[in-house]
């Protein structure tokens, strides 16, 4: 979010970290990089292997079907990338909201029809290709609610107004925000060794001619996507702090071995940040 150390949104802070900065933190940087140094070719069982593969997997539904397509599409033509042990694989589906990515295992309750996304990914997508689940070592995701108000979720009221009430049970943001932590421990338990998490917000829905996913509430979840954060209670992370109370249901310490960082922004091209902590640059 472009805005100064003195601007807010509903006094919630902008930037992509902590003072509404858009610089890394060094504490943050140096995690990263610890993070993706743990990143190896895995061969199907999981064990390091020279001969291996490192599997880096979207997430999300319909956009990222789109946008992740074209991302591979350069990306197989990028020399900067290795081809050799890297496979960059989109297992986005149409229609597959955040709320089917929550469940490890068995049909989603908020759509059955869909089935599990990780049996969907692991048969479908990695199979084909002769991977496994086990050699997934990196995600990105991009999701979110299709028409939140018909689901009865507000957008966010500024909480220093009388009669404002942000809640996880009626404020869109916030419900997405446990979502997303939900997304990641399900991420975590079907790809164990999963290593590094990257997220972005939904691209702008400001020239929606319906419900379907209008603004304010793709904006608002720039805000409490960079929320879920495994270094939280880090001492510099005034940024990390925003909800701390709906952070904590889900938060992914370090020693569960991943990180979840702020991804791509797509006004911004953040990828080179994503590409370094992967090692890929």
């Amino acid at each position: 979010m472009d805005m100064t150390p003195s601007e807010n949104y509903l006094t919630f802070q902008g930037g992509l970290y902590e003072n509404s900065g858009d610089t890394v933190p060094a504490d943050h940087n140096t995690a990263g990089l610890a993070a993706a140094a743990a990143i190896q070719p895995l061969d199907t069982n999981g064990n390091p292997s020279a001969s291996g593969k490192i599997v880096f997997v979207a997430v999300g539904r319909s956009t990222v079907v789109d946008e992740f397509a074209v991302f591979v599409n350069q990306a197989a033509t990028n020399s900067g990338v290795n081809h050799a042990t890297l496979s960059i694989v989109n297992g986005a589906l149409t229609g597959a909201m955040p709320c089917v990515w929550s469940v490890t295992s068995g049909p989603p309750s908020c759509d059955p029809t869909l089935g599990n996304q990780y049996d969907r990914v692991r048969d479908v997508v990695l199979a084909p290709l002769g991977l496994t689940e086990k050699q997934v070592q990196a995600a990105w995701i991009e999701e979110y609610n299709g028409d939140p108000a018909a689901d009865g979720f507000q957008s966010l009221c500024d909480p220093t107004v009388a009669g404002c009430s942000n809640n996880v049970s009626h404020t869109e943001a916030l419900r997405y925000e446990q979502q997303l932590g939900s997304i990641l421990r399900a991420a975590k338990t079907r790809w164990p060794n999963l290593r590094q998490v990257f997220h972005s917000s939904r691209i702008y829905g400001g020239y929606a001619t319906t419900n379907h996913s209008s603004e304010p509430y793709p904006y608002e979840y720039g805000f409490f996507g960079e929320v879920v954060d495994p270094s939280a209670d880090s001492p510099n992370s005034q940024r990390r702090n925003v909800y701390r109370s709906h952070c904590r249901r889900f938060e992914l310490p370090s020693r569960r071995g991943f990180m979840d960082r702020v991804g791509p922004l797509y006004l911004g091209q953040r990828w080179h940040t994503a590409f370094r902590w992967l090692g890929l640059v």
